[in-house]
């Protein structure tokens, strides 16, 4: 299984450079944090007001929706000091929840390809 975030989704939705890349993975098993598929919704609601999205819209995709467990909130909290300043928290969730599976994670942010995380990083752009 692979972890998906946010941006690669957004990327791939939106058409946006590396969204092509992400189709490649489409026959392979992706998940998804929740707080990561809130996290897409919201963002796309945004870029699009008139459009309607929600968990509905990723079906077709057959994402398996991953709660945000207690191991998940301890991997988080373990791999992270709260002072970085260049990821999220919706990322934090991100790596932490793929951290916690022992996944790799599909990203359309370069910059987490830079970061020491005991888990493969594979970035779209």
């Amino acid at each position: 299984m692979r972890l998906l975030d946010s941006s690669a989704l957004i990327a791939y939705v939106n058409d946006e450079p590396g969204g092509e890349q992400l189709a490649k993975f489409l026959n392979e098993p992706l998940a998804i944090s929740a707080v990561n598929l809130a996290e897409t919704i919201l963002k796309l609601r945004r870029l699009f007001p008139g459009k309607t999205f929600g968990v509905e819209t990723f079906r077709k995709l057959q994402l398996k929706i991953l709660p945000f467990s207690q191991s998940d909130l301890k991997a988080c909290v373990d791999n992270f000091s709260g002072n970085e300043k260049d990821i999220s928290l919706a990322d934090k969730v991100c790596l932490a929840t793929a951290a916690a599976r022992h996944c790799s994670v599909i990203t359309a942010d370069r910059s987490w390809t830079k970061l020491e995380l005991p888990i493969e990083v594979i970035c779209i752009r």
